[in-house]
């Protein structure tokens, strides 16, 4: 048998104990979601940064003055007719492509 008073005092403890696991959980949980948010973060960057090489390079030549805005946008508009939607599926060949008509690349 136990005592009112110890039993009270038992669960008062019980209570506590699990608060205190719960917010160390909590806690563990937050850092993991933010070490595991900075590295998609990190790597998505790099994916970028990594794909996007030809169109830097065209937006690098498109600014360059060796034609004018209007040629440059009559290129992305050509190009857009015979290939609808390939920028959005594909936008690296696009710009690949984009620089290939221009002259830019062989």
């Amino acid at each position: 048998m136990t005592s009112p008073d110890l039993a009270g005092e038992k669960q008062a403890r019980i209570t506590e104990l699990d608060d205190a696991l719960k917010r160390l959980e909590d806690e563990r949980l937050d850092t993991l979601l933010d070490e595991q948010q900075q590295s998609l973060t990190s790597l998505a960057g790099a994916k970028a940064r990594r794909q996007n090489t030809y169109h830097q390079a065209f937006i690098q030549w498109s600014v360059s003055g060796k034609m004018t805005p209007i040629q440059v946008i009559q290129l992305e508009t050509t190009l857009k007719r015979e290939q609808p939607g390939l920028i959005s599926r594909d936008p690296e060949t696009y710009y690949r492509l984009l620089l290939e008509r221009a002259g830019v690349l062989p």
